[in-house]
């Protein structure tokens, strides 16, 4: 498995810091673009030192994307930007809020393939994942959800106002663009990861029985949300669903791993913290990241903030937590090789009706 350590900051040629989502570097005004597959931000206009030139994606400089390609990629955009089946028309004032979900969503991208997780548009290879990014409105809502590889995401959810408002409406801790992302793509995963009785089996000991009616389990946690779940779940939400318990731990072992590997980054040390993710014992890990989330935590409640990461880690919820590491782990590589090139494509998608209520998609 790869570290994520090196996301949040990258060095231009000329020595400057930069930042992931940095398009010039303001030391010596180059154009730089964040290159996946170098895992790093490039020069543009100049050969990387390695023997490789790069061509930017066709919504770099729109404020949507700062990623850039191969110089002989036959793709006019970025994989980030192929990811998405559906987008609003420019003239629906949906730059700002598009502009903020690209930058949750590239960082999502960073992570799953710092994983070696497969990141296969759903439009280029049967299997794949795809994003349709609406903007609902009161006659016309869009449920956040995901449906056989197609994550739906509204573009509400990226106005901080109106996520608050929601926020604070479900009594949730925390909901952020990212923290969303996280979520859904954790249901496409189980998708991938789950497909036998020996597999499911498995997951059934950890998480429960997914076969469970899913739409009369939201119904219940909805009518009378649990209260009580902290020593069993780490949310509220976890409890209505097995599928919502591993999207929900699945999301906060990206959350835990991300911010480890900042705080490794950026040199931060507690009382365990200061070596990669890949060399530690994973019980150990997480552990350490007890002291380190007291430091997060208590750096907030300095500044006058609510808590970064106001959960706690029972017995049962490390259990789970790690549980998603072993799997990815083990089965990551083959994840990749069943993504062959030549595959037959996914035709795209017929988009379904989102409105409130439908219960085709994981929420």
């Amino acid at each position: 498995m790869h570290n994520a350590g090196e996301m949040k900051t990258f060095q231009c040629v000329c020595g400057n810091r930069l930042f992931y989502d940095n398009t010039q570097c303001l030391k010596c005004h180059r154009q730089v673009g964040f290159s996946i597959d170098a895992v790093g931000m490039v020069p543009m206009g100049e050969s990387s030192g390695k023997g490789q030139d790069y061509k930017l994606c066709s919504n770099f400089g729109r404020g949507l994307c700062n990623w850039v390609l191969a110089a002989n990629d036959t793709h006019e955009f970025c994989l980030a930007c192929r990811l998405n089946v559906e987008t609003p028309a420019p003239n629906q004032g949906a730059e700002t809020l598009l502009f903020n979900v690209e930058m949750a969503k590239r960082r999502l991208i960073f992570s799953l393939k710092e994983l070696n997780l497969p990141v296969v548009p759903l439009t280029e290879q049967e299997g794949g994942v795809g994003f349709a990014l609406r903007r609902g409105t009161v006659e016309e809502p869009v449920m956040t959800g995901h449906d056989d590889g197609l994550i739906t995401l509204d573009l509400n959810e990226a106005d901080p106002v109106k996520r608050e408002g929601i926020r604070a409406s479900l009594g949730e801790d925390y909901r952020t663009l990212l923290g969303h992302f996280r979520h859904e793509i954790g249901h496409y995963y189980w998708t991938l990861l789950f497909q036998d009785d020996a597999s499911s089996a498995e997951f059934r000991e950890i998480f429960g029985d997914e076969r469970a009616d899913y739409a009369e389990s939201l119904k219940k946690h909805y009518a009378s949300p649990s209260t009580n779940f902290a020593d069993t779940h780490v949310s509220s939400y976890a409890t209505s669903h097995p599928w919502e318990d591993w999207a929900e731990t699945w999301a906060h072992y990206l959350h835990i791993l991300d911010t480890w590997e900042t705080a490794v980054n950026f040199g931060l040390r507690t009382a365990g913290t200061g070596k990669a993710f890949a060399h530690k014992n994973f019980d150990e890990y997480l552990s350490d990241w007890s002291e380190l989330m007291i430091a997060m935590n208590s750096m907030n409640r300095s500044m006058g903030h609510d808590d970064a990461y106001p959960f706690q880690l029972a017995p049962e919820v490390r259990k789970k937590l790690a549980f998603v590491n072993a799997t990815v782990r083990e089965n990551a590589e083959q994840l990749q090789k069943n993504f062959k090139p030549g595959a037959t494509p996914q035709a795209k998608p017929a988009l379904r009706p989102t409105k409130a209520g439908e219960q085709s998609l994981h929420s």
